[in-house]
């Protein structure tokens, strides 16, 4: 009876480690298109307006080390969940560790996450700095289009 239940739950691991990889795997393509959008804009836009950010090479490092302790959690509830195994030793040991690395998956999606809304902060309060220099700059008077008695 306990081999039944135990292998209903196998079966469940397996399906959840599935989708929870596919899961992380989107969430990671999402943020990597906003990085590279916003690295673009930086690039394109605000470097040659010489409005820098002093420390974007630290700040690009630790967004691929948040990215990386994802796809390292990824690989620890996968593992987990392919080597779960009915008949081993200690089922029930195996299905806390594969909750607990499931848990971790969350917490570096959420690291990951922080650190990408950081970097868009950054990159957007310089981008009102250029956006306030080009507004004043263009910005001129406007000469004899209304008679003023």
């Amino acid at each position: 009876m306990k081999l039944k239940i135990c292998e209903k739950k196998e079966a469940n691991i397996k399906k959840r480690a599935n989708k929870l990889v596919q899961r992380a795997e989107k969430i990671q393509n999402i943020f990597g298109r906003i990085i590279q959008k916003t690295d673009k804009f930086y690039v394109d836009k605000l470097v040659p307006a010489d409005l820098e950010i002093d420390n974007y090479e630290g700040i690009l490092n630790n967004l691929e080390n948040k990215r990386k302790d994802v796809a390292t959690a990824i690989a620890a509830a996968e593992d987990t969940a392919d080597n779960f195994d009915c008949e081993g030793q200690n089922p029930k040991e195996q299905i806390t560790q594969f909750r607990t690395n499931m848990k971790g998956v969350i917490s570096a999606l959420n690291e990951y996450k922080k650190a990408v809304i950081n970097y868009l902060v950054t990159v957007r309060t310089k981008a009102k700095n250029y956006k306030a220099q080009t507004a004043t700059s263009s910005a001129e008077p406007a000469t004899g289009s209304v008679d003023l008695e």
